[in-house]
């Protein structure tokens, strides 16, 4: 049965627990991030829902300990990632999230972060990630990875983003673009066309080897019959330079 109270709850081994009474959403995605690193705070859940926040309400909330905190966010997003960008550098993990707008943090009494469709919160305030819009309030579905790409754990990982739109800061790139420097580009360099639906696909980090010397990759799934030209079946793999099939692929539906 449900649990009067709220719409997060936590299992203690016997029963479930209602996590604070205070939500006002119910929420979409779940994610645990240490927000600041190695220091003394503890671990944080971040709650997110996917829905327009017309209530006046944030669309992202944290648990503290005791409550759920507001973060001055009502924008519309569809997709959420917790990642330490810089490796085995000082910074600590962040929380992004991407979606349907260009300014985010605007809630009451606080100014908005111009953030091209993808903000980072640190915990206290939201930040753009990198220069150049990956989208705008038209661009309502975004597609979100990051991975190791040079195979060393010490240095910075880098974020693939896929978007509706076939442009970065006016110029035509195509519809995947990868994080450089804090500048997103186009991912090969050249104006290129992706794959359809590429804006509804799933990346992730994948190493076949383990800890052999091959290097991981980044896996693409979606709905497409090509990747930048390169015939895949709804599931493709990005090695840094070039994309390639997986086997048969997966099927595809159009």
């Amino acid at each position: 049965g449900s649990l009067p109270g709220g719409p997060v709850a936590r299992w203690d081994g016997n029963a479930w627990v209602i996590v604070g009474s205070n939500l006002r959403f119910s929420a979409s995605t779940l994610n645990v991030i240490d927000f600041d690193g190695e220091g003394p705070g503890p671990e944080r859940l971040v709650a997110s829902r996917f829905v327009d926040p017309f209530d006046n309400w944030d669309s992202v909330a944290v648990w503290n300990g005791q409550t759920w905190a507001r973060t001055n966010c009502r924008n519309y997003h569809n997709l959420t990632l917790v990642a330490d960008m810089d490796g085995l550098g000082p910074a600590p993990a962040r929380y992004y999230m991407a979606g349907a707008f260009g300014t985010i943090g605007e809630s009451s009494g606080f100014e908005p972060v111009d953030a091209g469709s993808i903000g980072a919160f640190d915990g206290t305030v939201w930040h753009p990630l990198g220069t150049g819009s990956m989208g705008n309030q038209n661009s309502t579905e975004l597609a979100f990875g990051e991975w190791d790409h040079d195979n060393n754990p010490a240095t910075p990982r880098q974020v693939i983003c896929g978007s509706t739109l076939n442009v970065l800061n006016g110029d035509p790139c195509g519809t995947l673009a990868k994080l450089v420097d804090g500048h997103w580009l186009p991912i090969m360099g050249t104006r290129t066309y992706s794959a359809y639906n590429i804006e509804k696909s799933v990346m992730m980090e994948y190493d076949a080897d383990g800890s052999g010397p091959q290097p991981p990759r980044l896996i693409i799934g979606s709905q497409f019959e090509f990747m930048h030209q390169v015939p895949a079946v709804s599931i493709a793999q990005w090695n840094g330079t070039q994309f390639s099939a997986m086997g048969a692929g997966l099927g595809y539906t159009n």
